[in-house]
This record gives structure tokens, C-alpha cells and sequence, in this order.
């Protein structure tokens, strides 16, 4: 069963970032069922990698389609991109060590961090960037 359930709820109507967010929904349930599955740490590291080097590439994005339409909460929502990036590479990096527990915490944080952070924070973008035609 998959962490995250993907649905009309988590979706803010602009396509390309939904299309983003879905991804990586798809890359945490990816995450959860391999550590569910007890695979080795070599694939969930893997895993983990791959979900911090595309997370990076999705804040990215966002904060590219602000700097070009002036989104005046800008600077506040990138601290928010800035923390969870930081939060993903301490705990790689704890992971990397061979802290085992690490797993848990990290679905915890992104579950609740993915969905708060779209269901509150990105869906405050959404107006704005609408009245400059991104859709």
C-alpha cells in the first residue's frame, strides 16, 4: 500500500507542477515499499539519491517560475525548499553512516512535509502565478 495516496487533493492546477509533484509521490512510495520490503541499503540508498537530486530539480523549477513572474512570497517559500533540502542530505548522510533508523524518520518527514507543503504552501502560489497565465 503506498505511503502517499496521489488524488485530486494534492493537486494545485498547474500541470507542470503537479506533474512534478506526482513524481515524487511516485519516487517516496517507491522509497517506503523498498524499505517495507527490508531491501538492502545499497537500493534505498540509491532510492534516496535519486529523491534528493529531484527534489532539488522540482524546487528548482518553482523557484525559476517566481524569480520570472515576481511572486512576492518568494524568499519565505524558498527558506521552506532550502530547509527540506538540508533536512534530505543530513539524513543521507546519516543513512550513509549506517544509522538504520533513519528510514522511518525520513518517511515521516517527507509524507507530512510533501503534503503540508502543497496543500498549504504551494497552493498559496497558485492565484498569483495563474494571473500571469502559468497553467
Amino acid at each position: 500500500m503506498p505511503l502517499i495516496q496521489w488524488g485530486p487533493e494534492l493537486q494545485i492546477g498547474i500541470q507542470s507542477v503537479d506533474d512534478q509533484h506526482l513524481k515524487l509521490v511516485k519516487m517516496i512510495n517507491v522509497l517506503h515499499e523498498a524499505m517495507s520490503q527490508g531491501q538492502g541499503d545499497l537500493v534505498v540508498g540509491r532510492i534516496l539519491d535519486s529523491l534528493s537530486l529531484y527534489v532539488e530539480k522540482h524546487f528548482g523549477y518553482e523557484e525559476r517560475l517566481f524569480e520570472k513572474y515576481g511572486y512576492p512570497q518568494r524568499v519565505p517559500h524558498q527558506r521552506q525548499h532550502q530547509a527540506l533540502v538540508s533536512k534530505l542530505h543530513s539524513l543521507k548522510a546519516q543513512f550513509d553512516q549506517g544509522e538504520k533508523v533513519i528510514t522511518m524518520e525520513l518517511m515521516y518527514l517527507l509524507k507530512t512535509w510533501l503534503e503540508t507543503h502543497i496543500l498549504i504552501e504551494d497552493r498559496a502560489f497558485v492565484p498569483f502565478l495563474k494571473e500571469q497565465g502559468v497553467g
